[in-house]
């Protein structure tokens, strides 16, 4: 096992560029917590995934964004990259119709506040 944050972070991001075979597949598993390390290198797992297809991505990483016992970091990082994606409509109400009974005021505040500024967009690149 690698022992140190330089190194796993270092191999995280190997792996992202390598994106051959199960290359790939190592670090969905790292970002969704079924590799556990610490939250440091999840962080870099969850943003190295923004190299595989969007949809592979929102399959592996909304469950994480729905656990409530993930730490705030992990699911707002999360939100973050899945917000980058562009996700279709559906997901947009899902996430916003799951905020309702959110208690983690970070998750809550961060998510709100880019509904609300991506519904006032007048860029159409940023309109939900």
């Amino acid at each position: 096992p690698i022992s140190n944050f330089e190194a796993r972070t270092s191999a995280v991001l190997g792996l992202r560029n390598l994106a051959y075979g199960r290359a790939l597949d190592k670090v969905q598993d790292i970002a969704t917590g079924a590799l556990v390390l610490e939250q440091t290198t999840r962080v870099q797992a969850i943003w190295a995934l923004s190299a595989q297809e969007p949809q592979r991505v929102f399959d592996a990483l909304l469950p994480v964004f729905y656990n409530r016992t993930e730490s705030c970091e992990i699911r707002t990082n999360v939100f973050t990259l899945l917000m980058s994606l562009n996700p279709n409509e559906r997901i947009l109400h899902d996430i916003a119709y799951f905020m309702w009974s959110e208690y983690c005021p970070q998750t809550y505040n961060i998510v709100r506040s880019f509904l609300a500024n991506a519904v006032k967009s007048k860029s159409p690149c940023n309109r939900v």
